[in-house]
C-alpha cells in the first residue's frame, strides 16, 4: 500500500481563465494552486487596472467579483 500526498504544479491557461472568470463573477472567490508566472500576473495586472480587486498571497489568490458588466474602462 503506498500513501501520500502531492501538490501538482499550477497551469498556465487554467490560472489566466480563473482570474478572467472570477473577475466578471459576483462576490468572493479563492483561487489555489495559482501559477505565478509572468504573464499569469499580468493578467491579474490588467484586471486590477479594469477594478477588480485582486490579493495575491503565495500560490492563492483572492479575487472580489465586480459581476459580468462590472469591469471599468482602464485609464
Amino acid at each position: 500500500m503506498l500513501r501520500g500526498t502531492f501538490e501538482l504544479i499550477g497551469d498556465k491557461s487554467i490560472s489566466h481563465r480563473a482570474i478572467m472568470l472570477s473577475s466578471i463573477s459576483k462576490g468572493n472567490n479563492k483561487i489555489s494552486n495559482f501559477l505565478m508566472g509572468e504573464d499569469c500576473l499580468s493578467t491579474v495586472d490588467c484586471f486590477r487596472k479594469m477594478g477588480v480587486d485582486i490579493e495575491v498571497n503565495n500560490k492563492e489568490v483572492y479575487v472580489k467579483g465586480r459581476g459580468l458588466r462590472g469591469l471599468s474602462k482602464p485609464h
